[in-house]
């Protein structure tokens, strides 16, 4: 055989060999490993099947791995991991010992647990590490057995145990390495954080670099550098908070820890870029900021020594954040320093929707608050904060006041009442109004009121706060007002008017051009929609006609008309559309390009529903009673627009072509589209026996006369009436 031939199969051989002895369990070498890996891990190890590895390093291959924990803190094992993988010190087998340079583990999971005296056992764990290795102090090496391997973990999870009961807090995807150095331990770590108890995503990507020497005896100092990134505060608000604070935006650190395992120091910077409420686009603001804590691990108690902009001088937040792993409880001081309001800008362009892109604020707050939350109780604390010339600013109105004062009560924030004044450009003097508002964790609101406020003030005030202005278009003159604007924290996209104003005098324009005189016009706003009462009197109509209207954004606009005396010629001009009547003249025009004057938004998509009534109705020469109506009628894709509804008439009489009818009740229902009606469901009642039922039509031609067929019947009798 030739020498070539040999070294084939003999390589062949060897592979055949590397392949197969995975495979191949020895139950007779498992004890001497675990206790070469007991030796240098300093604790009890068992597993459920070992395997000899020749590639790519030799060692062993082990399944269901078990690293036991100290008694001190509790039964849990330390380490249980799916599978692990030990090379062999090559040296320490050439000397006849069994020793292993480096472990690593799959899928393990990890218990980091702090018992009553305070004490983690990963810390036992590396003392006991240490002291081995000081005994081998004077110059002699420690023997191989017994010298810590180097630690590698992947697609782990790390678990925190305070005592016998796991908090809700755990490191998901850990990676990491943990290995002793001359005098010192090295660890480096890659993790993501998570809950329990919530389905997180996008807390960010942590990496840990760090050392702790053990050259000077205990406790040893160590020295950790930190870095958060692509941290969505989706998840990371719910990760501390308990839920989603609907607030969006990436968060980063950088944080460097020093001091002891008895407590140690946190300094650093964080920044957030593109913060916004959760249903506004980026990118609103950014915020960036530099903190300095000490955290004492014994109590689980972080001391906030500062947290604000660098230097500390407009902003700062000190205080103690306890029970940070079983129920965080804070109690915290804020000062400010001359803090500039334009500083607040980006945060309210991160809360409200479509406020001017050419708004500005103004002014100075300064001043102390103290806070406290958690614990399971609601956000609490007391304060005062000075406000100077506060101003918010665009291109063609200003409000702002010489000062103003917040105050921290309780459960609440309040603006103290205050004067202010709104400047419009072209408007010849400023408009007075007094400010207050009012917010707590649920929500805010803001209060305005004036005794003389227009249209264009109204809307200047909308406009600067980013929302539709609650006055009736159209409406002019000044109103005794007392408004209020509020939401609530998680839906700032709905906030909503709420108050009264009244109209002793003013005039409407209709979109189709009437004027109406309004004296007086009342509206009242609810979170459920307006209502509006008015008296109006149209130029070409003597009668008054009064009554209510309330609509919203989300239903029918629903009304209540009332004229005393109704005649033919004024229910023909109000109701006959077109050209303009009720629906134009009241409620602005809503054909298919319509453009309400008044309750637009609220009609179009959903119509109109509601009562007109009249004590004395007369159509002369063909129709008198007492009138009550219920009208309905909806956008069109074309005019005229229907009318639907029914009517009763009451003690009145019909002149047909044989004379008048008296009736006790005429009542139906119609259908009326431009100057033809359709009648149903008609019931007359004479008092002569049971009413009779039945249907017809009606119309009126171009002089405005009444023409009708109505044809009617009742058991043994029946009734045809017609104007011909």
């Amino acid at each position: 055989m030739t020498r070539k031939r040999v070294a084939w199969l003999a390589a062949a051989a060897f592979l055949l060999f590397a392949v197969v002895l995975p495979t191949v369990a020895l139950p007779g070498a498992k004890a001497e490993v675990l206790r070469a890996l007991e030796q240098g891990l300093h604790r009890n190890i068992t597993a459920d099947a070992l395997h000899l590895r020749l590639l790519p390093v030799p060692g062993v291959e082990l399944d269901g791995v078990r690293l036991s924990d100290d008694a001190a803190f509790g039964l849990e094992d330390l380490v249980i991991a799916d599978s692990a993988t030990a090379n062999l010190r090559w040296l320490a087998l050439l000397r006849g010992r069994l020793a292993f340079s480096r472990i690593s583990l799959d899928g393990a999971n990890i218990n980091l647990v702090r018992n009553a005296a305070g004490e983690w056992n990963v810390q036992a764990l590396l003392q006991t590490t240490s002291r081995t290795s000081a005994r081998a102090a004077g110059g002699h090496a420690l023997p191989a057995a017994e010298r810590f391997p180097y630690l590698v973990w992947s697609n782990s999870r790390v678990n925190f145990k305070l005592g016998v009961y796991r908090t809700r807090f755990y490191l998901d995807s850990v990676e990491g390495s943990l290995a002793r150095e001359s005098g010192a331990w090295r660890l480096q770590l890659r993790f993501q954080p998570e809950r329990t108890d919530l389905n997180l995503s996008n807390t960010g990507d942590v990496r840990v670099d760090g050392r702790w020497s053990t050259a000077s005896g205990e406790p040893w100092p160590f020295d950790l550098a930190i870095r958060l990134q692509d941290s969505y505060l989706a998840g990371s608000s719910a990760l501390f908070a308990g839920h989603d604070a609907g607030v969006h935006g990436i968060l980063g650190a950088q944080l460097r820890v020093l001091g002891t395992a008895q407590r140690f120091e946190i300094t650093g910077t964080a920044s957030a870029q593109a913060v916004r409420r959760w249903d506004l686009l980026p990118p609103p603001a950014s915020v960036r900021c530099a903190f300095r804590a000490a955290y004492s691990p014994g109590q689980d108690r972080l001391d906030l020594e500062d947290l604000g902009e660098a230097g500390w001088q407009r902003f700062r937040l000190q205080g103690t954040v306890a029970s940070i792993f079983t129920a965080p409880r804070a109690d915290l001081e804020l000062a400010l320093d001359q803090f500039r309001g334009a500083d607040l800008l980006p945060l309210l362009e991160a809360l409200k929707a479509h406020l001017p892109p050419d708004l500005r604020i103004g002014g100075a707050v300064s001043g102390s608050a103290h806070i406290a939350l958690g614990g399971g109780q609601p956000l609490a604390g007391s304060g005062s904060l000075k406000l100077a010339a506060p101003t918010f600013t665009t291109a063609t109105a200003m409000l702002g006041a010489p000062a103003a004062q917040v105050r921290w009560d309780g459960h609440r924030l309040r603006l103290l009442p205050v004067e202010a004044a709104l400047k419009r450009s072209g408007a010849p003097a400023p408009t007075k109004l007094q400010l207050a508002a009012a917010a707590d964790a649920a929500g805010f609101q803001v209060e305005l009121s004036s005794t003389a406020l227009g249209a264009s003030d109204a809307a200047a005030v909308a406009h600067l706060a980013g929302v539709a202005s609650p006055w009736p278009a159209g409406v002019e003159g000044k109103a005794n007002a007392t408004l209020a604007l509020g939401g609530a924290w998680h839906a700032l996209n709905r906030v909503t008017w709420t108050g009264a104003a009244r109209w002793a005098s003013a005039t409407f324009h209709a979109a189709s051009g009437p004027v109406f005189a309004v004296k007086p016009l009342d509206v009242t706003w609810s979170p459920r929609g307006a209502q509006a009462q008015f008296a109006l009197a149209p130029a070409a109509v003597a009668e008054a006609l009064e009554g209510t209207l309330a609509w919203s954004d989300t239903g029918p606009l629903e009304f209540a008309l009332r004229a005393p005396k109704l005649d033919s010629t004024t229910a023909w001009a109000w109701m006959h559309a077109p050209p303009g009547g009720l629906v134009e003249r009241v409620l602005g025009d809503v054909g298919v390009d319509a453009q309400a004057a008044w309750l637009g938004p609220a009609l179009q998509p959903h119509g109109a529903f509601g009562t007109l009534r009249s004590e004395a109705f007369r159509w002369p020469g063909a129709l008198e009673g007492s009138l009550t109506a219920q009208l309905g009628w909806a956008p069109a894709a074309r005019a005229p627009v229907p009318i639907t509804g029914t009517f009763a008439l009451r003690r009145g009489r019909l002149h047909t072509g044989s004379g008048w009818h008296s009736f006790d009740r005429f009542s139906g229902s119609f259908s009326l589209a431009g100057a033809a009606a359709a009648l149903d469901r008609l019931a007359w009642s004479d008092g002569t026996g049971a009413p009779m039922l039945g249907s017809g039509s009606a119309s009126v031609d171009g002089h405005g006369r009444l023409r009708f067929d109505l044809r009617l019947a009742a058991p043994k009798r029946s009734l045809h009436l017609s104007s011909q």
